[in-house]
């Protein structure tokens, strides 16, 4: 089984928000260093989704613009060859 390599970040909190995690940790259980990668991993993950479907969206909507303009071409062809 290979090891992944976890990248270290560091994180400075105000006193007040050091204290409410600390709480909160306590009334949950989970120690802090937990807690916090547990909230930044949904997070993450969370606003990665929406980033990746305002992408996907995005490359619909060129696909379908761009097969307009090629059927408006093809349309404006023939109406040319018609005439």
């Amino acid at each position: 089984m290979s090891v992944i390599k976890k990248k270290p970040r560091s994180l400075s909190l105000t006193p007040e928000v050091e204290d409410k995690l600390l709480k909160l940790c306590d009334q949950l259980g989970v120690n802090p260093h937990a807690y916090l990668l547990n909230e930044v991993g949904k997070a993450v993950n969370r606003d990665y989704l929406a980033f990746q479907v305002a992408e996907r969206q995005q490359n619909m909507f060129q696909d379908f613009f761009d097969k307009m303009a090629v059927m408006a071409e093809a349309e404006s062809q023939n109406n040319s060859h018609s005439d």
